[in-house]
């Protein structure tokens, strides 16, 4: 008798016989779709995508991160309600940055991509065909810091100045978890793409969705050379 070339079931046909696959979104184009609709629901004014468009723009082409950070501050977390705390998590964070900075055209966009035995939040490569371009190579890490945990109430946490947020003990911690989180994405994706890549990394992190404070992270840049700024893991506002 011949060898049985039944092919043996794989980790794709369980999720299919279990129902899981139906859970995910099919395939990049409708995620994109998925993106653009959310987007529409969430700034109807055109006016408002177009400034969220330049928005992004100024962080993929100049490295730009907090006047994005203020726009999803003052359009998007205005529309949660106090209910929506029970929800509202880091997943919800990258969400609202994604809706904005969502470009397939442009980019290879990943959520959750593992690198280096670790998970970045957000992770845009630039395609090959749009190298030609000067656009960067992006990674976003994000942290939710939870009102309770840093002992301010939603009213106080507006009225602060943006370096008061900042030096709240638990978004310190929160900036300081994320430097050491991108310090090894950025080695892991240097190590996969090499010369080619022109990486910048940030690091945003919220309190409640009352405040979003952002910067870039500095790294050693190509060749082992340390980046101008704070030093090896130094963050830029």
């Amino acid at each position: 008798m011949g060898a049985d070339r039944r092919k043996s079931p794989s980790k794709e046909d369980d999720h299919e016989m279990t129902g899981e696959r139906l859970l995910t979104i099919p395939n990049l184009v409708i995620r994109g779709l998925y993106v653009a609709h959310l987007r529409k629901r969430l700034l109807p004014l055109g006016t408002d995508q177009d400034e969220g468009r330049r928005r992004a723009r100024e962080l993929y082409a100049e490295g730009r991160i907090e006047p994005l950070c203020r726009f999803v501050e003052k359009k998007l977390f205005v529309l949660f309600k106090n209910r929506d705390y029970r929800w509202m998590n880091e997943f919800s964070l990258r969400m609202a940055f994604l809706t904005l900075l969502h470009n397939d055209l442009l980019y290879m966009i990943d959520t959750e991509e593992e690198i280096e035995r670790g998970y970045a939040d957000l992770v845009m490569i630039v395609r090959p065909d749009m190298r030609r371009f000067s656009i960067l190579d992006i990674v976003l890490d994000f942290k939710y810091v939870a009102l309770k945990e840093a002992r301010v109430t939603a009213e106080a946490a507006r009225s602060l100045e943006e370096g008061a947020v900042r030096a709240l003990p638990a978004v310190e911690a929160a900036f300081s978890a994320v430097r050491k989180q991108l310090s090894r994405y950025a080695q892991g994706l240097r190590n996969k793409y090499g010369e080619t890549l022109r990486l910048r990394t940030f690091a945003v992190v919220s309190l409640g969705f009352e405040r979003i404070v952002g910067g870039e992270v500095r790294s050693e840049g190509r060749g082992g050379r340390r980046e101008e700024g704070e030093g090896s893991e130094g963050v830029r506002e």
